[in-house]
């Protein structure tokens, strides 16, 4: 149960950084610089950009590896309930 706690937490965490990062690329957006700092801006904004789809990345990743946990026991009762006790026990260990 900690892994799994830890897991949601590690989200949360990777979650506030995303938005962090996309409040960052929408106040540079909106913010208009003259001459050659317009060019500085605009290597920000990428590099923001890459960023904020990374961890969304990671976090949709995250959320999907805490909601997909297995119930082995109930998984093998399932098993047994379909193939029958014998065929179950015949079957392969992986």
């Amino acid at each position: 149960m900690s892994d799994t706690r830890t897991t949601q937490e590690q989200l949360k965490d990777i979650e506030a950084v995303r938005d962090l990062f996309a409040r960052a690329h929408d106040y540079i957006a909106q913010a208009s610089h003259p001459g050659h700092l317009g060019m500085k801006v605009a290597e920000v904004l990428n590099f923001l950009a890459f960023q904020h789809a990374d961890f969304k990345q990671r976090a949709e990743t995250l959320s999907k590896q805490i909601a997909s946990t297995v119930d082995t026991e109930a998984a093998k009762s399932a098993t047994e309930a379909v193939l029958g006790p014998e065929t179950a026990q015949e079957a392969p260990k992986a």
